[in-house]
């Protein structure tokens, strides 16, 4: 894994831009040359302006996209946001929506993509069938801590590619430190295989 670290003052596209295509050209996936779609997972938690700094800033995404863009590559930003919040509301107050309209992309509501189910440690993950369908995702995580596994990284971004009111059918059914943390593990391994 390659992990890179930039210091940007403030959220500006060009400066934006060259972090990611500079990590991007040391990155050695093969995946990411193969793929034809790639999905991009932003952290849209719920309807928050880009400054309270509470989901994935909209240029950061957008950066990726363009980077993306230039490779040829058919872009979808997708993401199924927490809570009862409803997407259209989400995407307009995060900043997402121009992307759409600016870019060759698709924005999708996983909660209402379709389910596809994948065993892996023990677990029965239920996943949106868009990952099926994409040759390569981009987890676009927002540093945050959380209150039953305290830091995650960015693998608990990874829990908005399932669907819907499943997510807190899994809150219920692990509701320990150790049992969503075995779940978040086997949605990391399955996403990563």
């Amino acid at each position: 894994m390659i992990v890179q670290i930039r210091k940007i003052e403030d959220y500006n596209l060009s400066e934006i831009e060259e972090a990611i295509s500079r990590w991007f050209s040391c990155a050695r996936n093969p995946k990411l040359k193969r793929a034809r779609k790639v999905l991009i997972k932003p952290n849209l938690l719920g309807a928050f302006a880009p400054e309270r700094a509470v989901t994935t800033h909209p240029l950061v995404v957008e950066a990726i996209a363009r980077y993306f863009l230039s490779k040829n590559k058919s872009i979808i930003i997708a993401d199924s946001n927490g809570g009862s919040a409803n997407l259209d509301r989400v995407l307009t107050t995060c900043g997402y929506n121009y992307l759409a309209e600016k870019y060759p992309i698709r924005i999708i509501n996983l909660s209402t993509y379709g389910v596809s189910s994948k065993d892996r440690n023990q677990y029965t993950l239920k996943i949106s069938k868009i990952i099926g369908e994409c040759g390569a995702l981009i987890n676009v995580g927002k540093l945050k801590t959380h209150s039953l596994v305290a830091y995650t990284g960015a693998i608990k971004n990874l829990y908005g590619l399932i669907p819907g009111l499943t997510k807190s059918e899994y809150h219920k059914q692990y509701p320990d430190t150790g049992s969503f943390s075995g779940l978040l593990n086997a949605l990391y391994l399955e996403l990563r295989d």
